[in-house]
């Protein structure tokens, strides 16, 4: 095995404005076996019964648990229910526009016995019980990006305010993001203290087309806290939502980018727009994104980055829940990730378990569960 780093203690920058976050830059050593993964359950389609379409589609992904320990999985315009051992239960909801219906949910929340779904376009949000039953829904505006939060009796949702593009051809523009705080009866308030830029390849030519070149990552940590990756460059910002500000902001000092390859880009630049007849792709990038997920473990922050060891698999920082570095650790899951250079990992963390869709050598997609050990062996 070789050496391991030391650890470098943490720097922290404090902003001279009174009106700008703390910055805290890390510069960690990597810890191996940290933490130990074990597989407990794992479950796949069942013939005749249901199948999986994209479970891990980059835009609509998600698995949440409820209190009974049953597992839903997001499953392109879906919900998929399974028992805690991995039986298939039902799919839900219902699609059309009619109460308790929706046609594009976009992410969901499980809270206790109740399931919220959020559908973007028309903006609605329904609200059922595990089992499907409706218990009340009510329409929001159109045009929010997705369900970043629930604290409170609001909702809290991120949203890009695009601009008027008045110059024709292929540029980069800088678009706004904003939180926007909602009440059950769909009455929005932005959160003034809570914006961030990102990058977007903008097409104007006989219609308009937009594709990403920042992502956009959030995650609800303890309730009235978030956080929020918003540029391809390495940095977390800690959102507040009872001062509805944004708090600190964190990032690795010296995080060595990972180089954008002709083959790599082949399997992350999909998305495309089409204008007339022609097909547009944002230009290829020098890096890859630095950060792809941000995962919460008891009181922690995982930040599952894009540096990716063929041997040891995906590098992932661990913060506190105030930004301060704890640690790094390679995870490997399976001998899938040591035959490609690159991939899109997707997984939720709920108690000591973390669930992932994983895919088999025809590329068919199954759900895995693993135990959580902290200390390795």
């Amino acid at each position: 095995m070789k050496a391991l780093y030391p650890f470098l203690l943490i720097s922290l920058i404090i902003a001279m404005s009174l009106n700008a976050p703390a910055e805290k830059l890390a510069k960690p050593g990597i810890v191996e076996k940290s933490y130990r993964f074990e597989k407990v359950l794992e479950f796949s389609d069942v013939q005749d019964d249901f199948y999986f379409k994209y479970p891990d589609y980059s835009y609509q992904r998600q698995i949440e648990v409820d209190a009974e320990e049953n597992i839903y999985v997001l499953d392109y315009n879906r919900i998929l229910k399974f028992t805690p051992q991995g039986e298939y239960v039902k799919e839900f909801p219902r699609q059309g526009e009619g109460p308790g219906e929706v046609s594009n949910p976009k992410t969901f929340r499980v809270i206790g016995n109740e399931i919220i779904i959020f559908q973007p376009t028309p903006g609605k949000i329904i609200r059922l019980t595990t089992n499907g039953k409706l218990v009340n829904e009510f329409r929001i505006q159109n045009g929010f990006d997705n369900l970043l939060a629930l604290y409170g009796d609001h909702f809290y949702f991120w949203s890009a305010e695009y601009p008027e593009i008045k110059k024709s051809g292929e540029q980069v523009i800088e678009v706004g993001q904003k939180i926007y705080r909602v009440t059950d009866k769909g009455v929005a308030e932005p959160l003034k203290k809570c914006s961030f830029p990102k990058k977007v390849y903008a097409i104007q030519l006989q219609g308009l087309g937009m594709i990403d070149i920042d992502s956009s990552l959030y995650l609800q940590l303890k309730d009235r806290y978030c956080f929020a990756s918003n540029t391809a460059e390495y940095g977390i910002k800690l959102v507040d939502l009872e001062k509805k500000a944004v708090t600190a902001t964190f990032k690795r000092q010296d995080y060595k980018q990972q180089e954008l390859t002709e083959e790599v880009n082949k399997v992350i630049n999909v998305d495309a727009v089409i204008i007339g007849d022609k097909v547009y792709r944002k230009p290829p990038q020098k890096y890859i994104p630095d950060v792809q997920q941000l995962l919460a473990y008891k009181d922690n922050l995982w930040v599952v980055t894009t540096t990716v060891d063929e041997q040891k698999g995906v590098l992932i920082d661990v913060f506190s829940q105030e930004g301060e570095y704890i640690e790094s650790f390679y995870l490997k899951l399976s001998d899938r990730w040591s035959r490609i250079k690159y991939f899109t990992f997707f997984g939720f963390i709920h108690g000591d378990f973390l669930f992932t869709v994983e895919r088999d050598k025809e590329d068919n997609p199954y759900i895995v569960k693993y135990k959580i050990t902290p200390g390795g062996q």
